[in-house]
């Protein structure tokens, strides 16, 4: 058995590794990225929006947009990422452009102000802490 690919390369006489390049680990389809900015939005929609709890249809004229930028693109699964405002899950988004995202919450009336923000994977998987708290200022904007 050879056991060559169990073992880093070695350098041959000669070469000088001291140039060679630094290699990040290879990111994992359950990593999610780190979100560097978000905005929160109290909106009011002229059209009501649907949405679904289990297979009943909902239609909502409030809701409240998580505007997010990622330090990378939120890997495509079987799962969809989800927004969690304290226990609440936030599973609807789009992406908006690269590394960019709106998820919308509207059961409104389960958000509390100052609960952790926290991202992760679907129901029963881990849930990482941001550095961001609920805050859904005073105003809310006519979409």
């Amino acid at each position: 058995m050879n056991d060559q690919f169990d073992r880093p390369l070695e350098p041959e006489d000669g070469d000088d590794d001291s140039q060679a390049a630094p290699q990040s680990a290879p990111q994992s389809a359950f990593t999610l990225p780190a979100i560097r900015e978000m905005e929160i939005t109290r909106v009011r929609y002229e059209v009501p929006r649907p949405y679904y709890v289990g297979r009943d249809r909902i239609e909502c004229s409030n809701g409240v947009e998580f505007m997010i930028n990622t330090d990378g693109p939120i890997p495509i699964r079987a799962l969809s990422p989800i927004l969690f405002v304290g226990d609440v899950e936030i599973d609807a988004y789009e992406e908006l452009g690269e590394n960019n995202y709106r998820f919308i919450a509207y059961l409104t009336e389960e958000l509390k102000e100052g609960d952790q923000i926290s991202f992760g994977w679907g129901r029963g998987s881990a849930k990482f802490e941001t550095n961001f708290m609920y805050e859904p200022g005073s105003e809310e904007e006519d979409r």
